[in-house]
């Protein structure tokens, strides 16, 4: 990738595959993550976390920032809240950072693709799907507003399936492959509204 940026952070490998935009909560327990989130902590830096697919590292993983350390323990274990900021390429790993117990990496942040020419099908199958969810709120930022993973984020998609999205750099794929997950979820809400009109019929 031309005029790509690289640079080196400190790596949390997990079973967890994270979006952009996305947030979640981590409980930290091993010496080294602690450590790795006190350094984070203090200096007000991002970490990266590789991708664990089926317990194998994957070449990409997620940017994350540090949103709250809402509680501490004794033992200086801590719960944790972070928040997705960009997909990157692994590009090397270093195991032996001088002084520190985690790992770091070299990384290479991939673009956001916030803008990008939405497919009306999509957007369609998105917009019954916030009504049916009780998100109606979202249906107003549709045309103009959501990325892809502002998109994705609102489903319930595995790691796997979260994966693929993130290792795809075209937006056609990735809005394709979110058309596929809507028109199957949404398949299965209708199947439900007809066999509870049968219901009240009978």
């Amino acid at each position: 990738m031309d005029n790509a940026k690289i640079e080196t952070l400190g790596l949390f490998p997990l079973s967890l595959v994270i979006l952009p935009n996305e947030q979640t909560r981590l409980h930290i327990f091993e010496a080294r993550y602690k450590q790795l989130i006190n350094d984070c902590f203090a200096n007000n830096k991002d970490f990266g976390i590789p991708a664990m697919i089926d317990g194998k590292p994957m070449p990409f993983g997620t940017r994350v920032k540090l949103i709250d350390i809402e509680r501490f323990y004794p033992d200086g274990k801590m719960d944790i809240r972070i928040e997705g900021v960009s997909v990157f390429k692994l590009k090397s790993i270093d195991n032996n950072i001088q002084n520190k117990m985690y790992a770091g990496g070299e990384i290479e942040t991939l673009p956001l693709n916030d803008k990008f020419q939405k497919r009306q099908d999509l957007m369609e199958l998105f917009y019954e799907f916030c009504l049916r969810t009780g998100s109606p709120e979202l249906t107003d930022k549709i045309n103009t507003e959501l990325s892809i993973y502002e998109i994705a984020k609102q489903l319930v998609l595995t790691n796997e399936e979260k994966y693929q999205l993130m290792e795809t750099t075209n937006t056609l794929t990735q809005q394709k492959m979110l058309t596929n997950h809507l028109k199957l979820v949404l398949a299965l809400y209708r199947q439900e509204d007809d066999l509870n009109n049968r219901f009240f019929l009978n």
